[in-house]
């Protein structure tokens, strides 16, 4: 089944011919008591919205990752000049799809920790492409401290301002 934002990409959690993967276990008899793989009978059933919240972490993380290759093309092709080439223009286009993708699942998550990490994820994937103004946006919106730390320590340039907004200030 294909992404049905970009129509890139099939869905995660999905086989080519829209078979989930869950379900093919099922159907093969390789899952545990309850419908998952190697649960124990005795284990207690998850919160419903938890189990949703964590599958679209899940899907975030997944989709993240594959922008991320894209991102690194885009931010080749920017470095050398050649961001108009086919090519380069297929793998923004995709960047863009796959994070709005990205964007979109996040703004479903009600688990401040979830977002938290979601929003990290996002992080990179921007500075991956050289999207810094995004980037920046985005950082702004972190509440958790220990990824605002780690963060910054990885991208220093997120919370120094912008020559051109010290020069407009004055």
């Amino acid at each position: 089944m294909p992404n049905a934002h970009c129509g890139f990409a099939p869905c995660i959690g999905t086989s080519i011919s829209g078979v989930s993967f869950r379900a093919a276990l099922v159907q093969k008899g390789k899952t545990g008591t309850r419908g998952r793989p190697g649960r124990a009978a005795d284990e207690p059933e998850l919160d419903p919205a938890l189990a949703a919240e964590t599958e679209n972490m899940v899907r975030i993380q997944q989709l993240c990752f594959i922008a991320s290759i894209s991102a690194e093309g885009v931010a080749h092709a920017k470095a050398e000049g050649r961001l108009e080439e086919d090519w380069a223009q297929w793998d923004l286009d995709r960047y863009k799809c796959l994070r709005a993708d990205c964007i979109e699942l996040a703004d479903t998550l009600r688990d401040t920790f979830y977002r938290a990490v979601a929003i990290n994820f996002l992080i990179e994937v921007c500075m991956k492409a050289g999207d810094l103004d995004d980037a920046r946006a985005l950082f702004k919106y972190q509440e958790e401290k220990h990824f605002q730390e780690q963060i910054a320590t990885k991208y220093p340039e997120l919370i120094r301002p912008r020559i051109s907004e010290i020069m407009r200030d004055r």
